[in-house]
């Protein structure tokens, strides 16, 4: 693994604390597994529902809902339309 220089500006996306956390000089605090809800394929291709159990902790945030907030705020989100 390569060692991050130490004057780059570091953002990190996760869901629990960790040594590049720390290194960080922004966090986007993501949603673990039981605070989202999705779909998930096994090992056999079967398609699993993964159903939220409890509410996102703080600010955390689904990966999705992060990543569209970030391309508003770069000006790069369009509506799709249905």
């Amino acid at each position: 693994m390569q060692k991050i220089a130490k004057d780059a500006f570091v953002i990190v996306q996760a869901g629990y604390a960790s040594p590049l956390i720390d290194r960080a000089d922004v966090v986007l605090p993501s949603a673990i597994w039981s605070e989202r809800a999705g779909t998930l394929t096994n090992t056999e291709g079967a398609i699993q529902i993964a159903n939220q159990a409890v509410e996102p902790a703080g600010e955390a945030k689904p990966d999705w809902e992060i990543l569209l907030l970030l391309a508003g705020k770069l000006g790069k989100h369009r509506r799709i339309p249905c």
